[in-house]
């Protein structure tokens, strides 16, 4: 099998399922006083303070355990909703249209249930154009107050390069922001994250993601930098300070410490920004060769753009060039996981690019040239079917237009 789908979900490392099954082995509650929970207690802990030493965290008790990117991006942004509602004011979110599923719904939440207004960002080559929201004062004149921000396109690939510029702005006018960082953990690792955290004017909330980066399904952190203005989505006792109810799902936590240490090592270090000849060569030996294009933002550099995410618009239906794709044992996909099995991206059309014309190639660090050009041949096999169809069929209409 050849696994182009890293953007949707990423295997588990091995050293993940190492601590996954040692965990759920060694199965302790570690809410529990006995030493198999004092042990399950004192693993998550130091998986937290990992955490939040790499990121920049003030203290451990700023990452919160979720089940994931959907999770955390629902309760930040319902958290600044419902505060803003339970002091009486009015709610304006800033959004650009091109989120994932879980920040949209959300903020579609807001409006249908609390009167929230909709504030889109101006977008230029896919991503929000900062200096047209200082020269309007977008913040300021549209009295924005919750700002959720996605750091890097999940369907395109676009990285919002002036992030801190842009939560400086936010913050400035009196926003509370949010960072969706799911698809920059995997390309940049964690210690990217101390950009937006660190400083006077750091995110109130960032989001990642465990199964994008060899974790588990299932798991995933919430960095809160004040838990006074975290509301829970799920009441419980009194795990995760009160914020997050439910018994803690050790092999999850110890599988997510475990791929986290990983992306961080140093041999790791400069891993992450090596796709640039995998996309390249697919562009000259493909894209260019059949007459395609791309849908990521046009300047391609690693700051602008992941190298590891390929969005091809095929001029052509994609939906049947998957289904061809997975009979050679290729996984590739129209767009994001979330959108469902036939559904095609919103993300594309916000851009006023054609979502049903896409196939998106997400690599990861394994990727060999071998299974690049494996691709390649099978993808051009399938544009000769496509022309020689075309083809007999130009010859069959002339045939019946000379009455043959």
């Amino acid at each position: 099998m050849i696994y182009f789908d890293n953007a949707a979900t990423t295997p588990i490392s091995d050293e993940a399922m190492k601590q996954f099954i040692k965990w759920n082995e060694q199965y302790g509650n570690s809410e529990s006083v006995y030493q198999m929970g004092r042990e399950a207690s004192e693993m998550i802990e130091t998986a937290r303070k990992t955490i939040a030493k790499l990121i920049g965290a003030a203290e451990p008790k700023n990452v919160i355990f979720t089940s994931g990117g959907c999770e955390g991006n629902s309760t930040a942004i319902k958290s600044m909703v419902l505060e803003l509602y339970a002091q009486g004011k009015r709610i304006n979110i800033a959004l650009a249209g091109t989120e994932h599923h879980s920040v949209i719904n959300s903020v579609k939440w807001a409006e249908k249930y609390f009167g929230a207004k909709l504030f889109y960002y101006p977008l230029t080559n896919g991503r929000i154009d900062v200096e047209k929201v200082k020269e309007t004062r977008f913040f300021e004149t549209r009295h924005i107050n919750v700002a959720t921000i996605i750091w890097g396109n999940n369907e395109t690939g676009a990285i919002q390069n002036e992030l801190t510029e842009l939560i400086k702005e936010a913050k400035t006018a009196g926003a509370k922001v949010h960072v969706d960082a799911v698809q920059i953990v995997p390309h940049l690792g964690l210690t990217v994250l101390q950009k937006p955290i660190s400083g006077e004017n750091g995110a109130d909330f960032v989001t990642f993601s465990g199964h994008k980066i060899g974790a588990p399904k299932g798991i995933g952190v919430l960095y809160c930098a004040d838990l006074e203005h975290l509301i829970p989505l799920i009441e419980g006792g009194e795990q995760e300070a009160g914020k997050r109810g439910g018994t803690l799902n050790n092999g999850l936590i110890a599988g997510l410490s475990a791929a986290v240490e990983k992306i961080n090592a140093p041999e790791n270090s400069e891993i992450y920004f090596d796709f640039r000849p995998y996309f390249e060569f697919i562009n000259e030996n493909l894209i260019k060769t059949e007459g395609l294009s791309l849908n990521n933002p046009s300047i391609l550099t690693e700051t602008d753009c992941f190298m590891g995410i390929i969005n091809i618009d095929c001029k052509v239906e994609s939906g049947p060039i998957v289904a061809y794709l997975d009979n050679f044992g290729i996984c590739a996909s129209t767009g994001s996981a979330c959108n469902g099995g036939g559904n095609y991206s919103y993300v594309l059309e916000q851009l006023g690019l054609n979502p049903t014309t896409s196939l998106r190639v997400s690599l990861s660090p394994n990727v060999t040239m071998d299974e690049i050009m494996k691709f390649i041949e099978i993808m051009k096999r399938y544009f000769c079917i496509i022309k020689e169809l075309v083809r007999e069929e130009h010859e069959d209409n002339g045939s019946e237009i000379h009455g043959e």
